[in-house]
């Protein structure tokens, strides 16, 4: 008798379980850990001090805005509601930072007779060094020339040590927060903060990531059109549920931005709104939540047929 009630004990402790796990469509996967990514928030890249751009926000930084994206300022506080409302649901945050040396090769300054935002060719070897003068970081190789890349030519922005490549004082840090800088090896660009622009060499945000079993990214930041979009071509590419938060990203042109938006969504990269990230970090997430509660139930309904056998026997 009481090996019979145990019996309809567990029986009912197990279609607790298979009516769940119908519900949910069959067996619930574990939970997919989500990163914030916000890329490249820095003062060179708010509109301020002696370079304001309309809708820049009215806070300037002095010094600020070396290189301003339109309408950067604006992506501050919807990056910091992100954080304060879902920050419970975020395994991690990750600030990239562009890090350049004086003499950086992006630099227009770098190149007579070239302005800023003019497009040049840049050549490299199999091993990444500069091959393209008059860079000091330029090397004999013209006879071993492996990569061509067209470098776009900026103004000098986001130098080491300086409080242009510092974060913006309005947006919000922490302690905890993954710093990946790039852009430091002073003879290649570098967009992705992932890789650099020829692939030659990868930042740690891969190795960091995996090893914190992260598998979905929310990414934020400027610009879209470049570093943003190379960042989520990349996470995509490399196996990450990529989504690029729109409203909490500005691009410098328009034509670049419809082009990035294009181009992103044929990588497989979505692209979703402030008010969606809720419903991306229950589906990263909720999963494991399930999880959680189906196991709680299954223990109570075990504990429940157990107590009834020691009552009876």
């Amino acid at each position: 008798m009481a090996a019979a009630r145990v019996f309809l004990g567990l029986s009912a402790c197990l279609s607790v379980l298979s009516a769940c796990c119908g519900a949910t469509g069959g067996l619930v996967e574990a939970a997919r850990p989500a990163a914030l990514v916000v890329i490249d928030v820095q003062n060179c890249f708010v509109p301020g001090g002696e370079n304001p751009v309309p809708g820049g926000g009215e806070n300037p930084v002095p010094g600020g805005g070396e290189n301003p994206v339109p309408g950067g300022a604006e992506v501050i506080p919807v990056i910091n509601a992100l954080r304060r409302r879902y920050g419970a649901g975020l395994d991690l945050v990750v600030m990239s930072q562009d890090w350049h040396c004086p003499d950086h090769v992006s630099f227009a300054s770098q190149h007579p007779g070239y302005s800023d935002y003019d497009v040049m060719e840049l050549d490299y070897d199999s091993q990444g060094a500069l091959c393209t003068g008059p860079s000091p970081y330029a090397v004999n190789c013209t006879d071993n020339i492996a990569h061509k890349l067209n470098q776009t030519l900026w103004p000098d922005h986001c130098v080491i040590n300086t409080t242009g490549a510092e974060f913006h004082p309005q947006l919000t840090t922490d302690p905890a927060d993954l710093v990946v800088r790039k852009g430091y090896r002073c003879q290649v660009d570098s967009y992705s903060a992932f890789f650099d622009n020829g692939g030659f060499r990868q930042t740690e945000l891969d190795s960091l990531l995996r090893q914190r079993q992260v598998r979905t990214l929310l990414i934020t930041g400027l610009a879209l059109d470049f570093c943003v979009f190379f960042t989520a071509v990349d996470a995509r590419r490399l196996g990450y549920d990529t989504y690029v938060v729109r409203d909490a990203a500005r691009g410098i042109t328009e034509a670049g931005v419809a082009r990035a938006l294009a181009d992103m969504a044929a990588a497989g990269v979505s692209v979703i709104r402030a008010e969606d990230v809720g419903t991306v970090l229950g589906v990263a997430a909720g999963a494991g939540r399930l999880v959680g509660v189906l196991q709680a139930m299954v223990l109570a309904c075990l504990i429940a047929a157990l107590t009834s056998y020691d009552q009876v026997r």
